[in-house]
């Protein structure tokens, strides 16, 4: 049986949630600089923001009442079974 704390798996949502704020970030820096300021755009960006903040908000409400000190067991199936002779 193989086992590993629950908290390995906050390693790769970090890595995606730091990408997706650089991605966002830059996007909003190009949109700025670059003189798009049409409604449109700041609609869209709105929209973009607006559907970021519900995620993580709802993600934060989820992962609230994790229990992060919990392990995760793996079996190996058949590991059990001894070949016969």
């Amino acid at each position: 049986m193989f086992s590993f704390p629950i908290t390995l798996i906050l390693i790769p949502y970090g890595v995606i949630v730091a990408l997706f704020l650089f991605m966002s970030l830059y996007s909003i820096h190009n949109l700025v600089r670059y003189g798009a300021t049409s409604h449109g755009s700041f609609l869209a960006t709105f929209a973009f923001l607006a559907g970021a903040v519900f995620v993580f908000f709802f993600t934060w409400q989820a992962l609230i009442g994790t229990d992060w000190s919990q392990q995760i067991n793996i079996a190996i199936p058949f590991s059990s079974i001894q070949p016969s002779l």
